[in-house]
């Protein structure tokens, strides 16, 4: 475990999440997850990346191959937490950097739909830039 990974209590899925993979995924989406992390820190929530890079039974999108999406999950967090997270995610973020089924709402956090109720899922549009 990193230094950074014990100062917010940032837990890995054995073999489906690493450390050293989180450095590979877009800069926005790090820069999403870190705000993601500091509000789990301020209410003591646990933080446990499931899946970043790797295939999942039945994904159909590319955006976690391409380094565009985190899943985390939402196992220690009640309703209110992951509501509001998901929330305040999608108002700061969403707009020109979330992503979206065709003709849907663009959104950073996906939750609360019934493939996303146990763990969020946190996405990127393709060739977001950080700093332009």
């Amino acid at each position: 475990m990193t230094t950074l990974s014990k100062a917010i209590n940032i837990q890995f899925k054995d073999g489906h999440a690493s450390f050293s993979e989180l450095l590979t995924v877009e800069p926005i989406l790090n820069h999403i997850f870190f705000y993601f992390c500091h509000y789990a820190k301020e209410y003591d929530l646990p933080i446990r990346v499931t899946s970043i890079r790797g295939d999942a039974i039945g994904r159909k999108s590319t955006t976690h191959k391409e380094g565009r999406a985190i899943d985390i999950s939402t196992r220690g967090w009640d309703v209110l937490h992951c509501n509001r997270i998901a929330s305040k995610l999608n108002m700061k973020f969403s707009k020109n950097i979330g992503t979206s089924p065709v003709g849907g709402t663009e959104r950073v956090c996906v939750y609360g739909d019934e493939q996303h109720l146990d763990h969020f899922h946190l996405q990127v549009k393709r060739n977001v830039k950080l700093f332009s």
